[in-house]
Formats: C-alpha cells, sequence, structure tokens
C-alpha cells in the first residue's frame, strides 16, 4: 500500500512531538511493508530517502507574510504543489494521512481530486491548547480541526 502523509513538523524540523511522531509512524509502517511519502515543510526543495519512506521537503513561498495564517494557507499550496508532483511521479496513492489542522486545506483538496480515502491525526486540539477558545484566530483553528475530522475517512 502506498500512503501519502502531509505534515508541517519532520525532524530535523521539530516544534513540538508532531514530527517524531509522523516520523516514528513512517518508518513502523515501512518496517511493516508500506510505501510511505511524507510532505513536510523544509528549510529548501529537497528529498530524503530512507528505507521505505521518501521524504519531500518544501519550502515556503519566497514573501513577506503579514500574518500566520497567510502563511498556513500558502504552505497547503506548496504541498499541494508538491503532492501533484509526487502522484505523478510515483502515484497512485491508497491513502493521504493528515497530521493537524496546518495541512487540513491540501489534504481534502487531494482527498477529492484523487477520490483516496483520508486519515487525519489531531495531534493536540486547540481547546485543549489554550484551556478554551478565546480568540478569533484560536476560533478559527477549532473549526478547521473539526472540518478535517469531517472530511476524514477515519
Amino acid at each position: 500500500m502506498k500512503i501519502l502523509m502531509l505534515s508541517w513538523e519532520y525532524p530535523p524540523h521539530n516544534v513540538g512531538g508532531l514530527g517524531h511522531h509522523v516520523e516514528d509512524l513512517s518508518l513502523s509502517l515501512a518496517r511493516r511493508g508500506q510505501r510511505i511519502h511524507v510532505i513536510t515543510l523544509g528549510p529548501q526543495e529537497e528529498e530524503e530517502k530512507r528505507p521505505g519512506v521518501w521524504i519531500h521537503r518544501v519550502a515556503s513561498y519566497p514573501l513577506q507574510y503579514h500574518d500566520f495564517l497567510t502563511w498556513v494557507l500558502q504552505l497547503n499550496i506548496r504541498f499541494l504543489e508538491k503532492a501533484i508532483e509526487i502522484v505523478d511521479r510515483y502515484g497512485p496513492f491508497h491513502i493521504i494521512h493528515g497530521h493537524d489542522w496546518l495541512v487540513a486545506f491540501a489534504a481534502r483538496a487531494l482527498k477529492h481530486a484523487y477520490r483516496v480515502p483520508l486519515v487525519a491525526t489531531i495531534h493536540a486540539i486547540e481547546a485543549g491548547r489554550n484551556q478554551g477558545l478565546c480568540s478569533d484566530l484560536q476560533r478559527f483553528i477549532n473549526s478547521v480541526e473539526w472540518w478535517l475530522t469531517y472530511e476524514a475517512w477515519k
């Protein structure tokens, strides 16, 4: 089975534990015979091959971003661009696995474009990170988390 994972973190780029989880999961699945491709953030465009796992790093567009959400949305477009290239080169894929809300837009678009199941993992919900939803940004992130899980098959 071929699985395409989307994660904004992957070692050595770690902000929390998400990147380590995606690395461990992808290597574990590869040891079980699955072929895994991970699209993640990097300082530049590059590919790395590990046993059964291909890591595809993309950089943000070289633009000035006035806020975090604008940066997240452009990152999803970069992930989509890379995913199309990967599907053309290595596809088709059997599952799309989106890790956290930051990749929700790209994950959903790929699910519908290629008509494959979407699995979503929310690693920490916004309401739990901040003991409630107190700002418009937090409410937006919460709604994207809900929407991603709604779009996911599992």
